[in-house]
């Protein structure tokens, strides 16, 4: 990537959060808020604003509001990652797991990058590496190691979600969703709850929750 030497790293943060803010405010700006919060992101990108990086390669992924480019996704991730970012790593692991953008899907080096990523704090990576152990994909089946990886990236979501909304977290007990009752009030199923959860944060601007909309829950892609 060409990395412009003529904006000091304030006015690319100053760029960067004004693209954030245009993104937050998504809905009432329309369609043209949200290109023109990705020009922004392009421009901070192509500076070396590293969280712009990330969000544009993952807009690349998806054309979301970009232009539609596996190989610069792909070139983004890699570069991110040598540096050892968790996000980055994470956009390596699902590539190599499903193939895209890849000579073939690589379930190995999927393992590598969402290994990596999962030490490095990413919530969906120790997802991804719970479901693993769970279903026993390309790892040894084993439910404690599944259970550790959920729990710590339950763990970071909850902190998340507590801090940046300062709502409480209303703990449900697994036989009240098991069992109906008159005192049981959750009607829709737990899997759209999820959808829903995961959109609310996207739209927030949690380039996480952006990335789990649009990949393994509503396009039901394996890890």
């Amino acid at each position: 990537m060409f990395y412009s030497g003529c904006f000091s790293d304030e006015h690319l943060e100053t760029t960067y959060q004004q693209a954030l803010r245009f993104l937050e405010r998504g809905r009432g700006h329309g369609i043209e808020g949200k290109k023109a919060a990705y020009r922004l992101l392009d421009q901070a990108a192509q500076s070396g604003h590293t969280d712009a990086m990330k969000l544009m390669a993952y807009a690349h992924l998806f054309g979301d509001r970009a232009r539609w480019s596996i190989d610069e996704a792909k070139k983004i991730f890699e570069e991110l990652a040598e540096n050892g970012s968790p996000d980055a790593q994470l956009g390596l692991a699902f590539m190599h797991a499903t193939g895209l953008g890849m000579p073939k899907s690589n379930q190995a080096k999927a393992l590598v990058y969402y290994m990596f990523s999962a030490l490095g704090g990413n919530p969906l990576a120790q997802m991804a590496m719970g479901y693993r152990y769970y279903a026993g994909i390309a790892v040894p089946q084993n439910c404690e190691n599944a259970l550790s990886y959920y729990e710590k990236a339950a763990q970071k979501v909850a902190e998340g979600f507590r801090f940046s909304t300062g709502l409480a977290i209303q703990r449900i007990r697994l036989t009240d969703e098991m069992e109906p009752s008159s005192t049981n009030t959750i009607t829709v199923p737990m899997d759209q709850n999820l959808i829903e959860y995961y959109r609310f944060l996207a739209e927030k601007g949690d380039v996480s929750a952006q990335v789990r909309v649009f990949t393994p829950i509503s396009l039901r892609l394996p890890f």
